[in-house]
């Protein structure tokens, strides 16, 4: 078999396992951005981005060894085919020889996958675990920052009014599901909503006064 051919397989097969180390290097930076960026949580927008962004760079590290066990495999079989074909027309010590080759080649295309392999599992892995480490970020930030945050006198009301209707637990994390969601845009809703807690306010005024007046004129009836 002539040597072109064989330094020609040498280059393809170089070319899969350079193609293969630019993956690792390109999916182990964006992860490495990502767990940076991950420290420094301020929103939940924040989170799901980056959570979206692991969930798609998973996938992607599936795709790439899927694509590059397809390959691989065309180029073995491809060699495999050439050099059975020469094979036939060799003497017995370059047919050695040459099924020597092709046994190296096999090695090392197996070699390179099952490293890709390794590799995709321990990522899968560390994507997880970043993932993880995202919700621990998010569940420690503290909302009761945002009491810094400068709302009207109006704007309280209706918060404190929320609050004690037991739409929210305190006034803390009402405050920060506006100041996330935006004061402005649910200026709307904030108005309706209010109006709709001061007809339940009169509402439940007008029963306490009932029962307050009922016990006093038993308490009378009784003397």
């Amino acid at each position: 078999m002539k040597e072109e051919y064989i330094g020609e397989v040498d280059r393809k097969i170089k070319e899969l396992k350079e193609e293969m180390l630019r993956l690792k290097r390109e999916f182990t930076e964006e992860l490495d951005r990502i767990r940076r960026e991950g420290k420094n949580l301020s929103s939940r927008d924040d989170f799901k981005r980056l959570l979206n962004e692991i969930n798609d760079l998973s996938r992607r590290v599936s795709q790439s060894l899927n694509s590059i066990m397809k390959e691989s495999t065309t180029l073995m079989e491809e060699i495999t085919r050439d050099i059975h074909e020469a094979l036939k027309r060799m003497d017995l010590e370059h047919s050695k020889k040459l099924e020597k080759t092709l046994i190296q080649y096999r090695e090392d295309v197996k070699r390179m996958i099952d490293n890709f392999k390794n590799f995709a599992v321990l990522f899968r892995s560390e994507a997880r675990a970043l993932s993880r480490e995202l919700w621990e970020n998010m569940k420690g930030i503290s909302w009761t920052t945002v009491s810094t945050v400068r709302l009207s006198r109006e704007d309280m009301d209706v918060i404190n009014m929320l609050v004690d209707a037991g739409v929210f637990r305190t006034r803390s994390e009402a405050i920060a599901f506006f100041v996330h969601k935006g004061i402005e845009a649910s200026r709307d809703w904030l108005s309706e909503f209010k109006s709709k807690i001061e007809e339940l306010k009169k509402v439940r005024d007008e029963i306490l006064r009932r029962i307050k007046g009922s016990v006093e004129n038993s308490g009378k009836e009784i003397q």
